[in-house]
């Protein structure tokens, strides 16, 4: 049995420590093939007193959307930038 090739993203942009991929995927429902996207949003960074030359001292957070959630999730994060900007909290906290 071969083995499932893995899935790439159709789409994946980067800023800084923040990355998002599109991928596309198909499914199966009532004997019909459907094909949908997914969205992940992933978020690196080192371990503390970790090295940046071994893979394994990096931690990866993974959060999947729908594209549906994508408006809902920039409505809040907008929301949550306006009041740390207006409350003059809008630094950047080193990890």
């Amino acid at each position: 049995m071969a083995e499932k090739e893995k899935n790439k993203p159709i789409f994946k942009v980067r800023s800084g420590n923040m990355a998002i991929s599109v991928f596309s995927n198909t499914a199966k429902k009532d004997n019909k093939e459907f094909s949908y996207n997914s969205v992940v949003l992933q978020r690196s960074y080192l371990k503390k007193d970790g090295d940046a030359k071994k893979n394994d001292d990096w931690i990866r957070e993974v959060i999947n959307f729908r594209p549906n959630d994508l408006i809902k999730l920039l409505t809040v994060l907008n929301k949550t930038q306006e009041f740390l900007f207006l409350k003059g909290d809008l630094k950047e906290v080193e990890e």
